[in-house]
Formats: C-alpha cells, sequence, structure tokens
C-alpha cells in the first residue's frame, strides 16, 4: 500500500530547503497517477511512502457463535411482536 503527499520545495526551512507539504492537497488520486493543488507556486513533487496494510486477526468462534444468537434472538423477537400486533388480545 502506498500513502501519496503533495508538497512543495521550501527555500526558508532548513539549511537548504526541505519538501513542505504546507498549502498542498490531493485533489484526485488512483494507481496511475496524482493531481495536487497548491497555494503557491515553485517546485513540487509528490512523495511516496509504503504503508504496511494493517493486519486485522481473525475472529474468534465464540464471538461468531455470540453474533448468530444476536441474530436469532432478534429475528425471534420481531416475529413475536409481528404476531402480537396482527392478533390483538381482546
Amino acid at each position: 500500500m502506498v500513502a501519496r503527499h503533495c508538497v512543495f520545495w521550501n527555500v526558508a526551512l532548513g539549511d537548504y530547503g526541505e519538501w513542505d507539504p504546507a498549502g498542498c492537497k490531493i485533489v484526485d488520486t488512483t494507481d496511475t497517477y496524482t493531481r495536487c493543488a497548491c497555494a503557491r507556486l515553485g517546485t513540487f513533487a509528490v512523495l511516496t511512502e509504503k504503508v504496511e496494510p494493517k493486519i486485522v486477526p481473525e475472529e474468534e468462534i465464540w464471538l461468531t457463535m455470540m453474533r448468530y444468537a444476536g441474530y436469532v434472538l432478534s429475528s425471534y423477537s420481531s416475529l413475536h411482536t409481528s404476531s402480537l400486533s396482527l392478533y390483538p388480545k381482546t
């Protein structure tokens, strides 16, 4: 996974200048291009940063069982409530 940053060369930073993202933003981006908009004129670049994808741990079996138990309980409660409203006590 790649993160992209729009930057411009700011000569006022550091001894010889540095890339600065202030005033620049990404307008549109795809796998093949990135379009930026910056509030000033100058030398621009798109810096890329490799970001490791977040690893989501596998769901525990007891969580899956509790989820399905909740589905069953919710369905039963909905059907029970519907049947009570269709056949009111007299």
